[in-house]
């Protein structure tokens, strides 16, 4: 869906006041007639700071149902869904911020959300540009981004507290592999945290945490244990498909226990 600019008003050329367009947009009003609040809008940019697209969050307080979307500004008009990207692959969350401090730790979160609150908390410590959070977007966003600019960065995953969570962090840490990075992650088994918990449920729990107890979270290597895939079906793997008669009749000494002509030993 989309909504032509002309019905907006207080327009700035370079940067739309992208709260009142969303909110003109038929699918967001429909969602905040039904309760739902608008919760943040991310703002993804280019590396020099141009503007690409918005992700908006809607989330309804009764429910804690969330609707999460982008949005670009096509010719004259709003439009739902990504724009084209360079070589198909999305910019990361906060690109100007990591490519403006190219010595800072960067924090990988799943979602802007958890992102967001992190880099309030380095703002807050007055560490940020020493250390920032970014994102790909949500659990299933890994291949779609580009982390080509983390190359060779000190990285700390965060990943939330579920399966899915975990299946991100993996995913990331796979990129990051290939690219020369010192990957860390956040032991979140040692958080308390509730199923699901993010880093956004570990500063609400840490109102009051300084820089020390929050440099003091533990973290571990990101070592995922590959499940091993049977090369063949065993449940359908038979010895007897490979003989070319039928093997004679064992003899036992003890029936069904002790074969006669073999080795064997009664331990009692």
């Amino acid at each position: 869906m989309s909504v032509p600019l002309s019905i907006l008003k207080n327009i700035a050329p370079l940067k739309p006041n992208i709260q009142n367009a969303i909110k003109e947009i038929p699918e967001c009003q429909k969602l905040l007639g039904e309760g739902y609040k608008l919760e943040a809008i991310h703002e993804y940019t280019n590396k020099d700071g141009k503007i690409i697209f918005y992700r908006v969050r809607l989330k309804n307080p009764n429910t804690n149902k969330k609707w999460v979307r982008p949005v670009h500004l096509k010719a004259t008009k709003w439009v739902w869904g990504d724009p084209e990207f360079s070589d198909d692959l999305k910019p990361l969350y906060k690109l100007q911020d990591i490519t403006l401090h190219p010595k800072a730790k960067i924090w990988v979160c799943e979602g802007e959300w958890a992102a967001d609150h992190l880099n309030k908390f380095f703002h807050k410590q007055n560490v940020y540009g020493e250390n920032i959070a970014t994102t790909s977007g949500s659990c299933t966003s890994t291949s779609k981004a580009d982390w080509n600019p983390l190359a060779s960065r000190k990285i700390v995953i965060w990943p939330d507290y579920d399966e899915p969570g975990f299946k991100y962090a993996k995913d990331v840490a796979d990129k990051l592999s290939t690219l020369n990075c010192d990957v860390e992650m956040v032991d979140v088994e040692a958080l308390n945290l509730p199923k699901a918990g993010d880093a956004v449920d570990w500063l609400s729990v840490n109102q009051n945490a300084g820089l020390t107890e929050f440099e003091s979270i533990k973290k571990i290597q990101p070592n995922f244990e590959e499940p091993i895939e049977p090369l063949f079906d065993t449940s359908e793997a038979s010895v007897v498909d490979f003989l070319v008669a039928p093997p004679p009749p064992r003899i036992y000494l003890l029936e069904e226990c002790l074969p006669m002509g073999k080795v064997g030993l009664l331990v009692g």
